[in-house]
C-alpha cells in the first residue's frame, strides 16, 4: 500500500481485517509512489529490450506489454518490485541487490470473531447490491429498445 491512503491507519487495519491478511506500508509514503512510477518505467524498458531480443541483436520488433501473458507481466513486474539491482554506479560497482521499497509498518488483522462476521455481511450485501444493479441496467436497456 502506499500514497497518502497509507497514512490512514484506520483504513489500513479495516483492509488489513477484512482481507484477514497483513498489510504492508513503505517506510517512506512519498517515496513508494515515485519508486512505482520509477517501476513502472523499468517494467517498459524490459519489455522493450524483449523486443529487440526477440529479434537478435539490434532494434527488433515490439512487443507491447499486452503482447505478454498476464503471467510474464506479473513475473516480470514481480522481479522489478521486490528485489531489482539499482541502475545506479552503487549496483554497478558492488552488484548487490537492494530493496527498492524497504517496508515500514506492518499491519496485521486484528478483527474479533464479531467484527470479522459483521464484514462478511456487509461484503455479502455489497455483492447482492452490484447483481441488483446489473439486473436493474438489463431491465432499462431492455426498456429502452
Amino acid at each position: 500500500m502506499s500514497g497518502g491512503q497509507a497514512k490512514n491507519l484506520p483504513l489500513m487495519k479495516l483492509f488489513a481485517d477484512t482481507c484477514a491478511m497483513p498489510i504492508v506500508l513503505p517506510s517512506e509514503h512519498s517515496e513508494a509512489v515515485v519508486l512505482g512510477a520509477a517501476m513502472l518505467g523499468r517494467f517498459a524498458a524490459e519489455v522493450s529490450q524483449r523486443s529487440a531480443q526477440e529479434e537478435g541483436e539490434g532494434i527488433g520488433t515490439y512487443i507491447a506489454p499486452c503482447d505478454l501473458s498476464g503471467e510474464q507481466q506479473g513475473d516480470l513486474l514481480w522481479k522489478i518490485m521486490v528485489s531489482v539491482l539499482f541502475l545506479i554506479k552503487h549496483s554497478f560497482l558492488t552488484g548487490k541487490k537492494v530493496e527498492m521499497t524497504p517496508v515500514g509498518t506492518l499491519v496485521a488483522p486484528s478483527a474479533s470473531a464479531k467484527e470479522k462476521k459483521l464484514l462478511e455481511a456487509k461484503y455479502k450485501i455489497f455483492r447482492e447490491s452490484i447483481e441488483i444493479q446489473k439486473r436493474w441496467r438489463k431491465e432499462m436497456d431492455e426498456a429502452s429498445r
